[in-house]
């Protein structure tokens, strides 16, 4: 009932406006109109800037439910009739609405409010002693600035009017700068700065403004100043007009700063000549990235990477063995992103390194992307590389890389591994490239396909077992096959193996097998994988609704448990049909599985449509469970 009684009023009030906007806006403000139509007209008004309604606009000035709308229309109307008519209302407006008055007077910039408006900076309202400070700031009349300086250095004024009177100079000195008045600019910044009394934030934007609006080494001369400064919220607005003086001179100047700044700023100051981008200042982020604390010079070897100063780069790569890990990180992050060829170039002199442990870290940053097109080289370092650990490297690295022309390569590796670490990692590869091609729907080369089965007659123990799991995951007919055909002609633990893999097997293919197998399981232990991968499978929906009910029928026919029997009906939920809802409705005959049973039920119910089937299904269904009465879908 509320909602309804709010939409008919707003519907009455919306109404209401649509037929104020068909009227004459001044008839509407001359009529006994609702406060809302009246309103309506004033922002027609605004629009149209009809000054012959600026008298009756004037006489809502009083109005205090009228009067903000009443200047709203005033303050963009031409001429200067709008300003006389603000004037005269100053006069007999007080509180809230003065203040108003007041702002309007600043927006239309009416030097000739100025000295009517002097005064109420000593109002007793506060309201109006901000928007006079903010008016005279905005009209930036000389004799109204000076006022508003005077005022400011009075003590005993409130956060709040200190504020104000930050804003009024601000206006002013924007004024100024936009005039070309730099140095009117900065004489009212420096005095917003100076006032101890300004709120700090307001003081930070004034000196920033300060830097800004001087002659270039003056300004840099401030900003100098203010990054040694203690207060943390200059020292922040230095590192801002720093950005924004962004010069050569300047990031020089600044980086000059870095051996006597402590070690908090040392950081920021860094990364902020990390961001400036400017080669002056190279020389000295690079003897902070040489020596002292590790913060500061994890920071430094950031700034110099993202300068591209080459000198850089054999610091790098000497610190990628550093025991000190943040610096290792950083210096391999560094090389793997330094831009242009002189960080590839170290990179490839490390993979040549006669340490191990540069070639192989080497080896890492190829596989984090650190150089176009890697594969060939990781390729080479797994065939070839003296060392266990690089080839590791190389071949965990080569999987996102991979393409056809490697899978030669890969499968001497999988076949005939010089550790079990190689022969894991090279199973991963292959893997992690079949996976990518298979849901692309990209088939085997014949060729690899034949090496792969073939190699199921020819190794045995770990490698036949790897080979095994690399055709389960490229999951193909050929592939079903082959290690179908080891289960039918091994024993032991081959053939168990080889079912498992079966029972495994990603695609649908597989299924009818399966459900066999859940009806007659080819070994001990096999039913229950059979059963799950069975139901996995047909939650891939790769079929008619009414061959998937068929399926579950047949596996609900050789469950022998109950939670056999709640994993079918776990499946058999998704499934909308009407012989999957009848079919879950049998199952409440059976206490073990009821709830089970009562969920698919409202599950399958969900989906079904309006066929005639579907209605007779969901009609016994209502009338077996209650969530379900008289056919109703919840």
């Amino acid at each position: 009932m509320m909602f309804k009684r709010i939409a008919a009023i707003t519907i009455t009030v919306t109404v209401a406006l649509a037929a104020a906007a068909g009227a004459n806006p001044m008839d509407t403000l001359q009529s006994d109109a609702s406060t809302e139509e009246k309103a309506e007209a004033c922002r027609l008004l605004s629009i149209s800037g009809d000054v012959s309604a600026i008298p009756v606009l004037e006489s809502l000035l009083t109005d205090e439910h009228l009067s903000h709308m009443a200047r709203y229309a005033l303050e963009p109307m031409p001429g200067t009739e709008a300003d006389a008519a603000l004037r005269r209302a100053l006069k007999v407006v007080s509180g809230r609405l003065k203040a108003g008055v007041i702002a309007s007077l600043g927006v239309r910039r009416d030097a000739r409010a100025v000295p009517e408006i002097i005064p109420l900076l000593n109002d007793e309202n506060g309201f109006v002693v901000e928007a006079a400070a903010r008016a005279l700031g905005r009209i930036g009349a000389p004799e109204g600035v000076d006022a508003l300086e005077t005022f400011m250095k009075q003590p005993g004024h409130s956060y709040a009017i200190m504020q104000a009177v930050g804003d009024g100079l601000f206006a002013a000195a924007e004024n100024a700068v936009a005039a070309g008045r730099r140095a009117e600019a900065v004489r009212f910044y420096d005095a917003i700065y100076a006032a101890e009394a300004m709120p700090v934030a307001s003081r930070a934007a004034a000196l920033r403004g300060a830097m800004l609006a001087r002659e270039s080494e003056d300004g840099q001369s401030l900003l100098l100043k203010t990054l040694e400064d203690e207060n943390t919220a200059f020292f922040k607005i230095a590192l801002r007009a720093a950005q924004e003086m962004d010069n050569e001179n300047t990031a020089a100047e600044v980086a000059r700063l870095l051996p006597n700044l402590p070690s908090d700023r040392k950081i920021q100051v860094i990364q902020l000549l990390g961001e400036l981008g400017r080669s002056a200042a190279a020389p000295a982020l690079m003897r902070e990235a040489e020596k002292g604390e590790t913060p500061a010079r994890v920071a430094a070897l950031a700034a110099v990477t993202r300068l591209a100063y080459a000198p850089a780069v054999p610091l790098l790569t000497a610190l990628v063995l550093s025991e000190d890990a943040d610096l290792a990180n950083a210096a391999r992050k560094g090389l793997a992103y330094f831009p242009g060829e002189k960080g590839d170039d170290a990179i490839r002199d490390m993979l040549k390194n006669d340490d191990a442990q540069t070639r192989r870290i080497a080896v890492e940053l190829v596989n984090e992307g650190a150089l176009p097109e890697p594969i060939d080289l990781l390729m080479r370092a797994a065939k070839d590389d003296a060392d266990e650990s690089v080839r590791l490297a190389a071949l965990k690295g080569a999987k996102d890389y991979a393409g056809p022309p490697q899978m030669s390569g890969l499968l001497d590796h999988l076949l005939s591994p010089r550790s079990e670490a190689e022969m894991i990692a090279a199973e991963e590869a292959l893997k992690v490239f079949w996976l990518r091609r298979r849901d692309a729907s990209e088939a085997m080369p014949h060729a690899d396909m034949k090496a792969l089965c073939d190699a199921l007659a020819v190794t045995d123990g770990e490698t036949r077992l790897a080979v095994m799991r690399v055709l389960t995951a490229i999951g193909s007919r050929q592939a079903f096959d082959a290690i179908m055909n080891l289960a039918e002609n091994s024993g032991g633990d081959v053939k168990e193996a080889a079912l498992r893999a079966l029972c495994d097997w990603p695609a649908p293919l597989a299924l009818p097998t399966l459900i066999d197998w859940v009806k007659a399981p080819p070994a001990d232990k096999i039913k229950p994988l059979a059963l799950r991968s069975a139901v996995r499978l047909l939650m891939l929906g790769q079929d008619t609704p009414e061959a998937i009910s068929q399926h579950y029928a047949a596996l609900l026919g050789q469950a022998a448990s109950p939670n056999e029997k709640k994993l079918i009906l776990s499946g058999l939920a998704n499934v909308g049909h009407a012989s999957a809802l009848l079919m879950a409705l049998e199952q409440l005959e059976d206490e073990s599985v009821k709830a089970e049973a009562v969920q698919a039920a409202i599950a399958i119910a969900e989906k079904l449509g309006d066929s005639q089937q579907d209605i007779e299904a969901l009609e016994k269904a209502g009338a077996m469970i209650p969530q379900l009465r008289g056919g109703e879908r919840k």
